[in-house]
């Protein structure tokens, strides 16, 4: 796969391995997933 789009928006992987979840410009705060935010 090249791309996943949500409309017309590109929408980005989440960083790490914790969910495997899209990342939306909707969508804001801090991902789990992400150096150091296993213990949250």
């Amino acid at each position: 796969m090249d791309a996943c789009y949500v409309g017309e928006e590109k929408v980005q992987p989440q960083a790490g391995e914790f969910y495997a979840r899209w990342i939306t410009s909707d969508i804001v705060g801090s991902f789990k997933g992400e150096p150091g935010t296993w213990g949250w």
